[in-house]
C-alpha cells in the first residue's frame, strides 16, 4: 500500500512537471528536460556499475558514470550551439566521437599499464564501460535529439505519453486482473493481461497525442502507422523493462537503487525510455526519409 501510494504521488507530481518542462520551458534547448535526461542518464550508469558487479571503488564509479553523461551532453551541447536541418542526425554523429573518446580514454588504462599483470583485470572490466557507453549513454543522446526536431516539446511529450501508457496500463491492469503470470521467466510478476493492456495503452497514445495537439499540422501519419508505432513502441519497451529485470536478477537485487520513491532507483524509471527510443526515433527519420 506504501509502495502504491508513492508511486501515485509520483505520477500526479512527475508529469504535470515533465508537462511544465516541455511546454513552458523551451529556452536553451529545453534545458530542464535537458538536465532531467542528463540526471537520469548518469544516475543508470551508476546504478550499472552495480548491476554489473564492477569493483566498488570510487575510480570505477565515476568512470561509469561519465560514460552515461557525456554521450549525451555532447548531444546536448551540440543541438544548442550548431543550427542545423538535419539536427538529429548530426547529433547522434557528435554523440558517437563523444563514444570514441571515452573508448580511446578507456583503452588507454591498458596500453599505458605498467603491470602486465594487471591487464586481464583491466580488460574483464572495460566491456562494462563500453556497455554503459550505449545503455544508457547514446541511447539518453538520442532522447536529447529529440529536442530539436520541430515541436520538440510535443513530440517529447508524444514519446513520453506511448511509454507511460504501456506502463501504466500493463501496471493497472497487472495488479487487478492478471491471472497468467509467468510468461516471461526474467520476471514471474508479469501478467498476459498486463502485457496486453499495455501494448493498447501505446497503441492508444501513439494515435489520440498527435491528433489533440499540434503535431498534426507539421507529422501527417496515416493511421495504421501510429498503430504500428505504438505496436512497436510497446514491444520495445516491455524489453526494455524486462531487460533490466534480467540485470537485477542476476545481481540478485529487487531495485536497481533508492533514488525514486515508489519506482526505485534512476534504470528502474528509464529502462522502457532506453529502449524505446530508437524505435520512436527510427519512425520520424524514416518519415523524413520518405518526404
Amino acid at each position: 500500500m506504501k509502495n502504491l501510494i508513492a508511486r501515485l504521488l509520483l505520477f500526479f507530481i512527475g508529469v504535470p512537471g515533465i508537462i511544465a518542462a516541455a511546454l513552458f520551458f523551451p529556452h536553451f534547448l529545453y534545458a530542464p528536460l535537458a538536465a532531467i535526461i542528463l540526471l537520469f542518464s548518469g544516475g543508470s550508469a551508476y546504478e550499472l556499475s552495480s548491476l554489473l558487479q564492477l569493483p566498488k571503488k570510487p575510480f570505477y564509479h565515476i568512470l561509469s558514470v561519465l560514460c552515461g553523461i557525456i554521450p549525451p551532453l555532447s548531444a546536448y551541447l551540440t543541438g544548442l550551439f550548431l543550427s542545423t536541418e538535419n539536427a538529429g542526425l548530426l547529433i547522434i554523429g557528435i554523440s558517437s566521437i563523444a563514444s570514441m573518446i571515452l573508448f580511446f580514454a578507456i583503452a588507454s588504462m591498458i596500453v599505458f599499464t605498467r603491470n602486465k599483470d594487471s591487464i586481464d583485470y583491466i580488460l574483464s572490466n572495460i566491456k562494462y564501460f563500453l556497455f554503459i557507453i550505449i545503455y544508457p549513454g547514446l541511447l539518453s543522446a538520442m532522447l536529447i535529439a529529440l529536442l530539436t526536431y520541430k515541436l520538440a516539446d510535443f513530440i517529447i511529450l508524444w514519446f513520453a505519453a506511448i511509454v507511460f501508457a504501456n506502463d501504466s496500463f500493463a501496471w493497472l491492469i497487472g495488479i487487478t486482473l492478471g491471472k497468467h503470470r509467468g510468461i516471461f521467466v526474467v520476471s514471474s510478476n508479469k501478467s498476459l493481461e498486463g502485457f496486453i493492456a499495455g501494448l493498447a495503452g501505446s497503441i492508444i497514445a501513439a494515435i489520440i497525442i498527435p491528433a489533440i495537439t499540434p503535431i498534426h499540422t507539421v507529422f501527417s501519419f496515416p493511421l495504421w502507422s501510429l498503430a504500428l508505432l505504438g505496436f512497436f513502441c510497446a514491444i520495445s519497451a516491455v524489453i526494455g523493462d524486462l531487460f533490466e529485470s534480467a540485470l537485477k536478477r542476476n545481481a540478485n537485487i529487487k531495485d536497481s537503487g533508492t533514488s525514486i520513491p515508489g519506482r526505485g532507483g534512476f534504470l528502474d524509471s528509464f529502462d522502457s525510455i532506453l529502449a524505446t527510443v530508437p524505435t520512436f526515433t527510427l519512425f520520424l527519420l524514416l518519415y523524413q526519409i520518405s518526404l
